[in-house]
């Protein structure tokens, strides 16, 4: 693999985006209090706001590569169904005979993975284009689906925010801030890391201490 190949070259410290991306939808599905202290960490309030909240029902994931397999780890670990489309393979884009998405061929291709009854829709191949395009096209079959977006750079960053998605996970962003974290605040960093050790009712409990003695923005 990828970090194997760089630990053979000597690197010491090896962070993977998709991690920890994974990670935190986990946390968010199974145990929002310690996605709550997660998003604290960098600078969101005290408080799980309510178009934060992920429903429980089933995800169908777009794109099955680095962050597609991790997502797949995420959820059979929380034991929320999902299924997964590969429209970013190259056997994909031959049989479909153009590198053009939301259209008829692709309308059906998300019926046929059920996206009318689907609860939520993440968008996780590498290219920014085709996961807005499968998020806009997800949303006209299912008004009510929730859409969760990779993002994979900053310069598309006005697009996907016009774009009205539920959650966007920026790849350059998540990966900046937990390197911040490791160089400029460790003892923040070790935090992180130890929420990932704990259960909803340690978690539940601290945000309970944390709002009656500093309130919802500490």
């Amino acid at each position: 693999t990828q970090n194997e190949h760089l630990q053979n070259l000597g690197v010491r410290y090896i962070e993977d985006p998709f991690l920890f991306i994974s990670n935190r939808i986990y946390l968010a599905l199974v145990s929002p209090s310690l996605w709550l202290l997660e998003m604290w960490i960098f600078g969101h309030i005290l408080k799980v706001r309510h178009r934060e909240e992920l429903p429980h029902g089933h995800y169908i994931i777009c794109g099955y590569g680095r962050m597609g397999h991790a997502l797949e780890r995420a959820f059979r670990k929380a034991s929320i169904p999902y299924s997964y489309i590969d429209m970013e393979s190259d056997d994909y884009k031959e049989r479909k005979g153009s590198a053009v998405f939301g259209d008829a061929e692709d309308y059906k291709l998300l019926q046929e993975a059920g996206i009318k009854k689907a609860d939520a829709i993440i968008a996780a191949t590498k290219d920014d284009l085709i996961n807005l395009t499968i998020l806009s096209t997800a949303r006209k079959l299912n008004r009510k689906i929730y859409t969760i977006g990779r993002e994979n750079t900053l310069d598309d960053l006005s697009i996907f925010r016009s774009a009205r998605i539920n959650r966007i996970y920026i790849l350059e962003q998540v990966l900046a801030e937990f390197t911040y974290l490791f160089i400029a605040r460790p003892l923040a960093y070790r935090f992180v890391r130890l929420l990932h050790t704990r259960d909803e009712a340690w978690g539940g409990s601290l945000v309970r201490r944390m709002h009656e003695i500093l309130g919802d923005n500490p």
